[in-house]
């Protein structure tokens, strides 16, 4: 599956299948075997004085700055759980796409 949307979700239930998150702070999640496809971007668009962003919707607001391909194999990369990529690294996140803080 794919999801190309803002804070968009995608799964898989296929050890021979794909799930790519292309969206600005996507999230994929997939079972053991499966691949997951993360993009990056950084938002450069305005932002509220609480840093909150301005318009999250305009895809003016955000630059691609790279993609990741990882293999769920229920160790480092655990299946049935999200993950986002964000600066380049490989990050867990909440059902909901937060970062989970260790």
């Amino acid at each position: 599956s794919s999801a190309t949307g803002y804070k968009g979700a995608s799964s898989v239930s296929d050890p021979t299948g794909v799930a790519v998150a292309w969206g600005h702070e996507a999230r994929a999640k997939g079972c053991k075997g499966a691949h997951l496809i993360l993009s990056d971007w950084k938002y450069v668009g305005a932002r509220y004085s609480d840093g909150d962003y301005m318009d999250p919707y305009d895809k003016e607001s955000w630059e691609l700055t790279g993609a990741n391909m990882v293999v769920v194999d229920g160790e480092k990369i655990k299946e049935d759980t999200y993950y986002r990529c964000i600066e380049g690294e490989i990050v867990e996140v909440t059902e909901d796409g937060e970062i989970i803080e260790e």
